[in-house]
C-alpha cells in the first residue's frame, strides 16, 4: 500500500535485482476488490498481515473478505501459507499475570499524553517502567479495551483473560514503536477461530 515502497521494489526490479524475470508488483487494496483473475494463483504466501486485516478493518467481516478473495484467486490444489501471530486457546480464560515492579519506576497513574509527545519521549518513558507500570499503560495506549485488576494481597499480581495477557506480553517490549504497536491486537482470534473461518470459506486445512 506503501507508495515509497512500491516504487523502490519497481526501481530494484529496472536494476535487474532480481534473478528471476517473472517478478511483478501491485500496489492494491485486496479488500478493495479482486487483485488477480479468479483460479490463476497456485501459492500465496502472507507475512504479518492478517492481524492488520483484523486490526484496522472491520475485524471479523474485513478478514472473512480478505480470506474470501485469496481462496476465489486459488487454482483447485493450491495453497495459501499464512505466517502470522494466533492467539492462545482459550483466550476468554480468565488467569493471573504475575509482573516484575522492581525492574523499573512504579508512577501513581499511567500517562494519557504519550501521542502528544516525540517518539524518543515515548520510547524513554516506557523503558523506564515496570512491566507491572507497562501494563496499566498499555492499557491506555491499547485500541483494544480489556479489563484487568490488582489481585488483593500478591504484589504485581493481576487478574485478566488469556488472550489481553497475551497482547501485553508479545509488546510489552516493543518500546521503539510502542503507539503503531497499540493500535493493532494480535490474539484477536485463537487457531480453532481460524479453522472455523477457513473451513466455512472452503478451504482445507494440511
Amino acid at each position: 500500500m506503501a507508495r515509497h515502497l512500491f516504487e523502490e521494489c519497481v526501481h530494484k526490479k529496472a536494476q535487474g535485482v532480481f534473478a528471476n524475470p517473472n517478478v511483478f508488483f501491485y500496489r492494491r487494496n485486496v479488500l478493495g476488490g479482486a487483485v488477480f483473475a479468479p483460479r490463476s494463483v497456485d501459492t500465496t504466501m502472507t507475512f504479518a498481515l492478517t492481524h492488520e486485516i483484523w486490526s484496522y478493518g472491520e475485524r471479523m467481516a474485513s478478514l472473512r473478505r480478505f480470506v474470501q478473495a485469496l481462496y476465489d484467486h486459488t487454482v483447485p490444489g493450491g495453497v495459501w501459507i499464512n505466517s502470522d501471530v494466533c492467539g492462545p486457546d482459550g483466550r476468554d480464560r480468565t488467569v493471573h499475570l504475575r509482573l516484575a515492579t522492581t525492574d523499573g519506576v512504579n508512577p501513581p497513574a499511567p500517562r494519557t499524553d504519550l501521542a502528544a509527545g516525540p517518539p524518543g519521549e515515548v520510547t524513554a518513558y516506557v523503558d523506564a517502567l515496570s512491566t507491572r507500570a507497562r501494563l496499566d499503560q498499555f492499557a491506555v495506549d491499547y485500541r483494544f479495551p480489556f479489563a484487568y485488576r490488582p489481585v488483593d494481597g500478591a504484589d504485581g499480581v493481576v487478574e485478566l483473560t488469556l488472550g489481553a495477557a497475551m497482547d501485553f506480553l508479545t509488546r510489552k517490549d516493543y518500546t521503539d514503536n510502542w503507539l503503531s504497536e497499540t493500535q493493532e491486537q494480535f490474539c484477536g482470534l485463537e487457531y480453532a477461530d481460524w479453522k472455523s473461518l477457513l473451513t466455512d470459506v472452503g478451504f482445507e486445512i494440511v
